[in-house]
This record gives structure tokens, C-alpha cells and sequence, in this order.
């Protein structure tokens, strides 16, 4: 607990109350030293003794030495309330350095007990304040830092953003002693006793950078596999359109040669079972083109009846094989 101020009484006041009362004794001798030479003069044997005179002279003395030690009295008591109004304030000043130096206390130890990396510099680039996770960071001590233009080891420099208030904010590769950390700094000025000092408050960021740059390759292979398939898919759709249009070339050919009715259904069973491929292979080039987005639809006209006929002369073998 703070000791209370009024038990320190200062000492520059006390010298001025024993120097008032020191010319209080003496400004009293002096005047009972004058009575008694006034008293000593009028009845000395050669002197005229007149008592009118001489009790003139001792009352006026006397009076004299009484003003003089109301006024010494009136004095001592204006210095005693005088001493007493400073003693007043000076417990409110020491009352509030001692509130002052407990909050610089409390932000100190809030520093300290933070996660984040702080440290200040003057304007000549010195450290006048690191924490304890600065000094983790830079394995060294305070002692050893303060004073110092020490600067951490940067591996990798990210790009600075300027926000509206002037705070500057980047991200940094630190090559700390336990390994390689990602901080996150947020560099702002503020107010000294000596003039600004740049305050940089750190936060380890090495797990979310992690994270994002193992999102980020996840995202390159899935990409990288995507352009993968679709050049599949087209490949593989050219690859069957080439066969595919030779057998549909052969199946018209054919239909130019006398057939029997029953060998006519089959051709043109045939011809749209081929033609039914042949969409199906556009199609997977259709889907290669919009994952490339460079798919333009075009709508045409086409016969609904003649749609719904080739498609159940071609799902019509399936369905009576399995009874339907």
C-alpha cells in the first residue's frame, strides 16, 4: 500500500515555519532589549526622571511588542493553513502519481500478458520497449534489445496495406530460433515523452497462412484435374465420333440398297441407336465447352412425335427383354 503523503510533511515548508518563528524570537528580543534600555537610560543617576515620559515610553514599547506579536501570530497561523492547504495538495498530487504509475503498471503487465508481438522505436530506429513475446520471438532479452536497432530476420515480405487512420499492415516470414512464423503487423505512431515513438503489434498467423496456402494447392490440383478431365472428355469424344461416323457413313450407304421391310426397321433401329451416340459424344464435348465457358446454346425446331418414336425403338428391345 501507497504511505500517506501528510507523513512525509516537506521539508522546505518546515524551514519556513522555524525561519518565522526564528524572527519572531528575535524581532521580540530586540524589542524588550530596547525597553530595558530605555529603562535602564531614564533611571540611570545622571538622567532626568520624568514619569509621564517614562510610562509614556514603556506603554508605547509595549504596545509596540504586542503589534508585533500579533502580527508574528497571525503570521504562524496564515503559515499553518498555508502548510495545510499544500499538504492537501500535495496528497492529491501523490494520490494521483500513484494512480498514474499503477495504470502504467496495469498496461505494462496487459502488454506482457498479451500473445502478441509488441515493440516500439524512436525516431532514430532504437527499441524503447519490447514484451516478452518479442524477446521470444528474437531470442534475446530486453536488456539486450533496448537501445538497439535490432530487426528481426525476414525470410518472406508480404504486400503493405495503408489503412485510412495511417495504420500499416503487412504480413511477415520471421525466422524465429524454434522455426519459421508468419506475424501479421499493424504499425501505428503514437505519442512519447520524448517526442512519437512507431508501435508494431504482431500476431502469429503461421497456422492460417498454413491453412490458406494448403487450401490454395488443394485448389490448384482440383483445378489441375478438372482441365485434366475435360481434355479427357474431349479426347475421348473425338476419339469415338471418328468410328462413329464411318458406321452411321455405311448404315446410309446400306439404306440405298434394296432391303426387306424387316431389314429396313433394323437399319433405321440402327441409324438411330447411331445417331443417339453421336449426340451423346457432342454432348460430352458441350460439357468440356462450359467448363471452359465457351459453350453458345443455339435453339432449333424439332419433331416431338418422331422424337418420342426413336426413343422408344430404341429402349423398346430393353424393355420387352425384361418383360415390360
Amino acid at each position: 500500500m501507497r504511505p500517506r503523503a501528510s507523513l512525509r510533511r516537506p521539508a522546505i515548508l518546515t524551514r519556513r515555519l522555524l525561519s518565522l518563528v526564528v524572527r519572531g524570537v528575535a524581532i521580540t528580543s530586540m524589542s524588550f532589549a530596547v525597553a530595558f534600555g530605555f529603562l535602564s537610560g531614564s533611571t540611570a543617576p545622571a538622567a532626568h526622571y520624568d514619569p509621564n515620559s517614562f510610562a509614556i515610553g514603556v506603554a508605547a514599547l509595549f504596545g509596540a511588542s504586542c503589534g508585533i506579536i500579533g502580527i508574528l501570530i497571525s503570521r504562524i497561523r496564515q503559515m499553518k493553513s498555508e502548510l495545510r492547504r499544500l499538504e492537501a495538495r500535495l496528497d492529491q498530487a501523490e494520490d494521483r502519481n500513484w494512480e498514474i504509475k499503477e495504470a502504467q503498471e496495469r498496461a505494462q503487465n496487459f502488454f506482457e500478458a498479451q500473445g502478441d508481438v509488441i515493440v516500439r522505436r524512436g525516431g532514430d530506429g532504437a527499441i524503447t520497449y519490447a514484451n516478452d513475446a518479442f524477446c521470444a520471438l528474437a531470442g534475446r532479452c530486453r536488456a539486450d534489445l533496448v537501445g538497439t536497432a535490432f530487426a528481426l530476420p525476414v525470410d518472406e515480405q508480404g504486400d503493405t496495406t495503408l489503412l485510412p487512420d495511417g495504420t500499416r499492415v503487412h504480413d511477415q516470414k520471421i525466422a524465429a530460433p524454434d522455426g519459421a512464423r508468419w506475424i501479421a503487423w499493424r504499425e501505428v505512431t503514437v505519442r512519447a515523452d520524448g517526442g512519437s515513438e512507431m508501435q508494431s503489434v504482431g500476431r502469429d498467423v503461421t497456422d492460417r497462412v498454413m491453412a490458406e496456402r494448403a487450401l490454395a494447392d488443394a485448389r490448384d490440383q482440383a483445378e489441375a484435374a478438372n482441365r485434366a478431365k475435360s481434355r479427357f472428355l474431349a479426347m475421348v469424344s473425338h476419339e469415338i465420333r471418328t468410328p462413329l461416323t464411318g458406321i452411321l457413313g455405311m448404315a446410309d450407304l446400306l439404306g440405298d440398297t434394296p432391303l426387306l421391310p424387316e431389314q429396313a426397321t433394323y437399319l433405321s433401329a440402327m441409324k438411330t441407336s447411331g445417331g443417339a451416340l453421336m449426340s451423346f459424344t457432342e454432348e460430352l464435348l458441350d460439357l468440356a465447352k462450359i467448363e471452359a465457358g465457351r459453350l453458345d446454346l443455339a435453339p432449333r425446331p424439332f419433331a416431338l412425335a418422331a422424337f418420342v418414336e426413336e426413343t422408344v425403338e430404341l429402349l423398346g428391345p430393353r424393355a420387352q427383354a425384361k418383360g415390360l
